[in-house]
């Protein structure tokens, strides 16, 4: 199925809210295994005082870009639709919706704040409706930060995904068509055409439109 699309501790007691929480250390980052491309890319500078035209760049700079933000976006999307992003206290516990979340114990994570600031430095708040549902895995509750975590469900049959062309470009926007290959039940292949684009902002390129293939 392709999917559409982001402390403080206390002594631990019991919450009537059914959360908990203990001190703990703050784990190191859990994220810093995303590759730099999720920090957002930056335009290679012509000139140290003006943005770069989006002319200026060549279709293969573009391709060889979109298809290392593509597979960054891929990343990090599996990460936050799991709760994987960011290092947790699993001795503390919260329930929500009958799901047992834990206290996000990275020591950057204060607010919920925090939590989108990741993904806006890699998605353009161009398209952040599309985007809104990423981050509901993660709620803060007694002025502290909460995750369900759950494995990320892959469809089965998907093999890969090549950024094939450039389909349209307009003044900040680059758009491209990836191809994604999928296995049939019978040993067969079938391949799915979906758009991808990348927003120019401030010598800045964030990802834009984007469907999960897997």
């Amino acid at each position: 199925m392709k999917k559409m699309f982001l402390l403080v501790l206390v002594p631990a007691i019991i919450m009537a809210t059914g959360c908990s929480e203990s001190y703990a250390k703050p784990n190191e980052s859990a994220y810093n295994d995303i590759t730099t491309a999720e920090a957002g890319l930056a335009s290679e500078s012509h000139d140290d005082n003006t943005e770069n035209d989006i002319n200026t760049y060549t279709d293969e700079h573009l391709l060889e870009l979109a298809r290392e933000m593509y597979f960054s976006a891929c990343n990090m999307t599996e990460k936050y639709i799991s709760g994987s992003v960011y290092a947790v206290n699993r001795s503390s516990t919260c329930s929500r919706n009958n799901q047992t979340a834990y206290l996000v114990s990275d020591s950057m994570v204060m607010s919920m704040d925090d939590i989108s600031r990741e993904w806006n430095n890699v998605f353009s708040s161009k398209y952040a409706d599309i985007y809104k549902d990423i981050f509901t895995n993660y709620f803060e509750e007694n002025s502290s930060i909460w995750v369900i975590q759950k494995p990320y469900s892959r469809n089965a049959s998907y093999l890969d995904s090549v950024i094939s062309e450039i389909s349209n470009r307009s003044e900040n926007e680059i758009e491209f068509n990836v191809v994604s290959t999928y296995k049939n039940e019978d040993g067969t292949q079938k391949t799915t055409t979906m758009p991808f684009s990348v927003v120019h902002s401030a010598d800045i390129f964030r990802v834009g439109k984007f469907i999960m293939p897997y």
